[in-house]
């Protein structure tokens, strides 16, 4: 053999052992390409329904589920829509373009209900858009959003992060902006409502119950009262469905957390807050840390409480949804059923 030869012979070879080399299990890829899809849970997730929602769709069955959501989100029916910001919210293992899928597709409403909704990842929420150069703002709600002034707002917010007091005085304007419905539109667009949903996380109870009453204002949804200015919304922060007890005790930590209790006290309940109050007294005479609550009360004003419950809890679902909260209507029908156990215990306590 020449040397020709033998030089064919060793590129051969190692053409033959790159090729070796370089040669990729396709099984294990795929294996490693499932691992990182996130399976959204909805209720219905068959090529049917991606036919009715979409007509036609070029995607996997895990993008299809995060749109389909999206899509449910904008229903026009309440349950429906209030289900699937739920299920949004619920995904914690999402990919950041998924986020900001959602940050980018959802409508306001949509975006109201997840920032309201407990332990909400802040990637659902885009940035504050850019700030414009403004001089003079008017004290009337409506002359500030007409110059501006939102903007104005987020920017002194930013930009005054050493200042507690001050961003809880803005918090508090966005507050009383946001009675006017009309200007609901103009503050998710200057991006408060992302602002207000980390403000709502904050360890300091006042902080939070600022941007608790903002997000309220403007959660048409859930909530059908307005609060104005000096209003501290501490309990329900969040959308929820919680029984009594469980209300009580969260409302008891918050109260002691903000020095509830430290001086005389005077409880004004109405409706099914009148029962939270007792239960809330009975769970705090049996805390040896909820002591000062206890001694420091001085007086109770019930108005329209159902102390024994109420013929309202025998109405039919769908009055009751409107009315109160399904768990809380269930408990009162059991009051009104005999079973008038806390309010045996409050009278004895």
């Amino acid at each position: 053999m020449n040397l020709s030869d033998r030089g064919f012979v060793f590129v051969t070879y190692e053409v033959l052992s790159l090729k070796k080399l370089l040669q990729i299990d396709t099984q294990a890829i795929n294996h490693e390409k499932l691992k990182s899809y996130v399976y959204v849970r909805t209720t219905s997730l068959n090529p049917s329904e991606y036919q009715e929602q979409f007509g036609t769709f070029d995607g996997e069955d895990h993008e299809c589920a995060l749109w389909l959501l999206l899509k449910r989100s904008q229903s026009e029916d309440k349950e429906v829509r209030l289900q699937a910001v739920q299920d949004l919210a619920n995904n914690r293992h999402w990919h950041d373009y998924q986020y900001g899928t959602v940050a980018q597709t959802c409508d306001q409403r949509t975006a109201i209900g997840l920032a309201r909704s407990k332990d909400i990842n802040l990637r659902f929420f885009l940035p504050p858009p850019p700030m414009p150069k403004i001089k003079n703002v008017s004290s009337h709600c409506d002359k500030i959003e007409a110059k501006g002034g939102l903007q104005l707002l987020q920017r002194i917010y930013q930009q005054r992060k050493d200042s507690a007091k001050i961003q809880r005085n803005i918090i508090r304007i966005i507050g009383n902006m946001a009675l006017d419905e009309r200007l609901h539109s103009s503050i998710v667009r200057a991006g408060w409502v992302s602002v207000l949903a980390e403000v709502m996380k904050s360890p300091h109870v006042i902080q939070s119950s600022h941007a608790s009453r903002a997000l309220a204002n403007l959660d048409r949804d859930t909530v059908k009262e307005k609060y104005p200015d000096g209003v501290y919304v501490l309990h329900p922060q969040y959308r929820s469905r919680k029984s009594i007890a469980y209300r009580s005790n969260e409302l008891l930590d918050k109260l002691r957390a903000a020095g509830i209790g430290e001086r005389p006290l005077v409880w004004v309940s109405h409706s099914m807050g009148g029962l939270l109050v007792k239960k809330m007294l009975v769970d705090a005479s049996k805390n040896p840390e909820m002591d000062k609550i206890v001694n420091n009360t001085r007086g109770i004003i019930f108005y329209s409480v159902p102390h024994h419950g109420s013929q309202l809890a025998e109405y039919s679902i769908n009055a009751r949804y409107l009315l109160f909260p399904s768990v809380e209507v269930k408990e009162l029908s059991k009051e009104g059923r005999g079973k008038k156990g806390s309010q045996n215990k409050f009278i004895e306590e």
